[in-house]
């Protein structure tokens, strides 16, 4: 699961079902309208037979 977060808007997407572990691959769609702002990046991985989720990683900041 991937959770963005804008901090220049104060407005956050997540996506359960954005990665992938057997590809170690992600993608998140993110609104045009967020071009040039900051964003604040997270990661958290989940089973799929559970409802259990692990900490959170915080990615880092990044300017769009």
């Amino acid at each position: 699961m991937f959770l963005v977060y804008n901090k220049d808007k104060k407005v956050s997407i997540y996506d359960s079902e954005a990665s992938d572990r057997s590809t170690r691959q992600a993608s998140v769609s993110l609104p045009s309208s967020w071009t040039g702002d900051t964003i604040e990046v997270y990661f958290a991985m989940r089973r799929n037979d559970s409802p259990e989720t692990s900490d959170s990683l915080y990615m880092g900041n990044f300017q769009l």
